[in-house]
């Protein structure tokens, strides 16, 4: 790789980044280039989820958490948030899942951005989390 700036690299938090991540540990990288997955999140904790179990509340910390489950969920999508479980990760032991109706919280969300109701609360943690590991990684 010819790439010169600092470069981080971030995977979703969800069974296939996990994966993602683990198969890169071990692997030499550029100094300049790291790798990370998006930040695990209290309310993640306890959310709603559809699968094998039935209709559960569930931890989709490293499951589950692509970008869309930190937008602002009350925007866009059914009005209760549901995470399905689609795959079992044999490597991971875990299955990997998918926010239900995801594409709609996008929209709601490159729609009403600018809209002073939208919360940016869970993005400025991402933010927050991200510049943090640049600044652990550049010393």
């Amino acid at each position: 790789m010819r790439i010169q700036n600092k470069v981080l690299v971030v995977f979703d938090n969800d069974a296939a980044g996990r994966e993602a991540l683990d198969k890169l540990k071990g692997v030499p990288l550029p100094e300049h280039l790291w790798v990370t997955t998006l930040p695990s999140m209290d309310y993640l904790k306890r959310f709603r989820t559809l699968g094998p179990a039935g209709s559960v509340y569930e931890d989709v910390n490293g499951r589950a958490a692509s970008i869309e489950l930190y937008l602002d969920l009350r925007y866009g999508g059914p009005k209760k948030p549901v995470v399905r479980w689609t795959s079992y990760n044999d490597r991971l032991g875990t299955y990997q899942g998918e926010l239900i109706k995801k594409e709609q919280y996008v929209r709601a969300f490159l729609k009403g951005i600018s809209n002073n109701g939208y919360s940016r609360t869970r993005l400025r943690a991402v933010w927050s989390a991200l510049l943090a590991k640049c600044a652990g990684e550049a010393v």
